[in-house]
Order: structure tokens, then sequence, then C-alpha cells
């Protein structure tokens, strides 16, 4: 993309005074950055090139010649450069821009919907249709909305569109699909807000693709009322249309990337049918209080694969430890009221009780003493899950003796790696094969709470490459005690 600039005057909410500068859109280097000239700040500040403290404004406006109305989000100082005598020049980053409106105050970016472009949806959402759907588009040169309602304020809605425009003038012209998602509201919600929906939904997506996932934002309708002028729709209209730059939320992925190959992906619209598929976004939505287990499963994926960046002891035994603490805390949101299994507390007590019949005082004194504590710990809460997912995971490794000990040598790295007397860090065989069987333990419980009944579990993760891999990672290096 090439830069861009929109020259014009700039100025805060609430001030009258303007300042002449600029807004230069840096494609190659996606970044968005402010330049405005005088010789004090936009809060009206004198300016000490030598002595300044950093400056953010959550938002600047702008009125350039096209568009002419510009609103800049998350504005922060960078540096002050002289120009001249008591004269300078303030470049300011910018993280998001605004077209087409001006808006009194952060409390009123409030929109009834946004449009991103978000990467492997196609694929994701619509399976072998999505190439079917292209070919349809592009004879009928039309646009295709699938809406699903997830609760009773948001509407997520997939819309296909066919673009045709011309390459080289009387020679050749191209045609490009994208697939949009758009978010929007029965009740006008703040822009903060629905970034986190999106972010949230982008989440489910790097679940069900193994791969990170960002989005572009593309557009929006906003209240009217909260919009100090705007240059689009007529005056006696509740919403205004406006576009938005912004670079930091995309990261540099390829946003326009829609097509990710079955095998790749846990779940889509390949393996299961659409009807279910809504479902789980549903679900998603609905399961605020798994968020944080959600995220534990995420960051545990290495994003470093590909690069030339490398993948820590310290990072990885981390990550180890934040699996844990999500199968631990699953445990506890699902099973709330668990009581470890007490027989096997009560045979062993018989058994030390056994070797004390000759000490008839002490064995009185243990018997008393050694009670059977109702509070699970770790092992107890591993094991509770293995048990609780065991049909599948026979019939992922078809014999227990690879999962079985799990709970006991996970508990045995959570103590070595979480205290303060640490040694040395691992990652070595067994460590790896236990952090890849937390992961696929991890990804089964997740996909319960999503609803997934387990005859669908099993199917979804058998025919998933990436965690096949992990699968004949914990089947080729099963545990061995060796961390004495």
């Amino acid at each position: 993309m090439d830069d861009i600039e929109f020259v014009g005057k700039f100025f805060l909410p609430g001030r009258s005074k303007k300042y002449s500068g600029r807004v230069i859109v840096y494609g190659q280097k996606a970044e968005i950055v402010l330049e405005v000239f005088g010789n004090e700040s936009l809060g009206g500040e004198q300016i000490d090139p030598l002595n300044y403290s950093t400056i953010s404004h959550q938002i600047i406006l702008g009125s350039a010649s096209y568009p002419k109305n510009l609103t800049l989000l998350d504005c922060r100082l960078l540096t002050i450069k002289t120009i001249g005598d008591d004269f300078f020049q303030l470049l300011y980053s910018i993280k998001t821009i605004i077209h087409h409106a001006l808006f009194e105050s952060n409390e009123g970016l409030v929109f009834k919907s946004v449009t991103v472009l978000v990467p492997y949806v196609s694929s994701w959402y619509d399976g072998w249709h999505s190439f079917k759907d292209k070919s349809t588009l592009s004879n009928n040169q039309g646009r295709k909305v699938q809406s699903l309602s997830v609760n009773n304020n948001l509407v997520i809605s997939f819309i296909d569109e066919i673009h045709s425009r011309i390459k080289i003038i009387g020679i050749s012209f191209e045609t490009a699909f994208e697939k949009y998602v758009q978010f929007t509201y029965s009740k006008e919600e703040h822009f903060n807000n629905i970034i986190t929906d999106i972010v949230q939904f982008t989440k489910l997506l790097e679940f069900a693709c193994s791969k990170q996932v960002n989005f572009q934002l593309i557009e929006g309708e906003a209240l009217r009322s909260k919009v100090i002028n705007s240059a689009q729709n007529s005056p006696d209209d509740e919403f205004t249309y406006i576009n938005f730059t912004n670079y930091t939320y995309i990261k540099d992925q390829n946003v326009h990337e829609g097509s990710l190959h079955q095998n790749f992906m846990l779940f889509s619209a390949w393996v299961i049918d659409k009807e279910l598929l809504n479902r789980v976004i549903t679900k998603w939505y609905e399961n605020k209080e798994y968020y944080h287990i959600y995220d534990f499963y995420l960051d545990s994926n290495n994003w470093f694969e590909g690069t030339s960046a490398m993948l820590s002891n310290v990072m990885f035994n981390n990550r180890f430890l934040n699996l844990i603490q999500a199968l631990e805390g699953y445990h506890k949101k699902q099973f709330d009221n668990f009581i470890p299994d007490s027989e096997e507390f009560k045979m062993k007590k018989a058994k030390v009780l056994a070797l004390l019949n000759s000490n008839k005082e002490l064995k009185q004194w243990t018997n008393n003493r050694l009670n059977f504590n109702k509070a699970p710990i770790l092992i107890d809460r591993l094991n509770s899950l293995i048990k609780n997912s065991e049909t599948i995971l026979l019939e992922l490794f078809e014999e227990s003796r690879i999962f079985i000990d799990f709970p006991s040598q996970a508990k045995k790295y959570r103590d070595i790696l979480s205290h303060g007397n640490l040694k040395r860090t691992f990652q070595g065989k067994e460590l790896h094969s236990l952090f890849y069987m937390a992961q696929i333990l991890l990804s089964i419980c997740i996909l319960q709470s999503l609803e997934f009944e387990n005859k669908v579990i099993l199917r979804l993760i058998n025919h998933n490459e990436n965690l096949q891999s992990n699968i004949l990672e914990v089947k080729m290096n099963s545990p061995i005690d060796n961390t004495d």
C-alpha cells in the first residue's frame, strides 16, 4: 500500500484553536503519524523541546480537503523538533483514523455496527461452499449475507462480496472476493466493547485454526447524535457511515487470506454442519467465565513456528504451568462440588494399620489422625478429568498406560517448576510429552465446554493434523521418572 497524506487543521474537542499539520499513513511501515506545527501543544501548553513529558490524547479532530472530517484515536506524542525560533514540529503516533466524522468525546464513540476483515473465515464458516459461492457471486456480481443472532444485543453477519475493478484501462480488469464479518447491535455499543467482541471472535478462530488470527477494521455505523459533523448521509439519518484506517489490530497478517486446509482446522463447516457451528459461536460468547482458560490454551501454541525466533526453556516451562493451571481451573468450574474418591485411601490406610498390629497404641493414634481429606488436590482433579474423557483418550492412544500416569507426573513437574528453589529449567522429552498431553486434554475440555458430544470430539481430533502430531509425540515419548 502506498503512503497517504491528509493535510489540514487539527484540534482537540472543546478547543476552538486549530493547528496546521498533516496525517501520514505509511502503508509499507504499517503506521500512522500526525505532524502538527506551532509554538504550543494542541492543549495550549507552551513547548520546551528539552523538557517535556509524554502527552496522550484519546481523541484529536481534523479537518482536511478529503475526507473533510477526521477523528484520530489513541494519540501519543512521540517527539518535538525545533523548526525555527519559537516554532516546533510535534509528531504523534495514531492508533486509528475514523474518516468522515468528528466525535465530541471518547464517550461518544458509539456504534450500531462495525465491519472487519478476518483471515480464514471463508474456509472456516462455509467449508466446501466457500469455493462454490465464489463462483456464484462472480457470475451474478452479487452480495451474500449470512446472519447469526449471538445474544439479545449482538448479531454477527458473514458478508460475501465480489468487487470488479479495472486493472489496465482498455486491456484487463480483475475480480476480488472478500468475506467480511459485521458486528451489529440492537442497542448501540461503545467502540471499546465492540473491539472486545471482535477479539473474542478472533480467539475462537485461533482455537479452531491453531494459528494467530488478527483483524482489520473496515467501516461502521456511528450514532449521529454523538457526532459533531458528518459528511455522509442526510441530516435526518439516525446513523452515519464511517471508514477506519488502523494497523495495530492487523499486526502484519494478510487478513485477505480466506483459505486454510480443513485438516489444519479443529472444527469448521468442512466437518460439522452450519447449525452446530452457529451453536458453537453462540456458546463461545456465552462462556465468559471460561475466557481465561481459553487464553491459557491459545497461549500454549508456539506462534514462533516458521520464524528464526527460539522458544526458551523459561517460556516453555511457563506455558506448561499455564496449561496445568487451566486444567485445574476448568475442573473447579465444571465440578464445583467434587469430592475425591476415598476407596484408594481406605485401602492404603488399612494396609498401614495392618503393619501396626503389634503396637495397639500407635495403631490407635495413627487411625485417629490419618483421615481422608475431602478437599481435592491437583492429582485428584487431573484424574477426574482423565476419567471424564477416558473413552476419547482410549480411542486416541489405544492403551491407558500412556496417559494414566499423567496426573502424578504433571503434579511432580508443576511442583518442581513453581518451587522457589528451582535450580534449572526443563525442555526434555518427558516434559514435552506432558506438555502435549496437557494440550490434548485441555482441548478436549474446551470442546466439552462448547457442548460438543464426545463422539464428535473424537472425530474432530482424529482428522486434525496438529493434535494428531501432539498425540504421536506423547506416544513416542511416554513419561519416565528422570527429574531427580
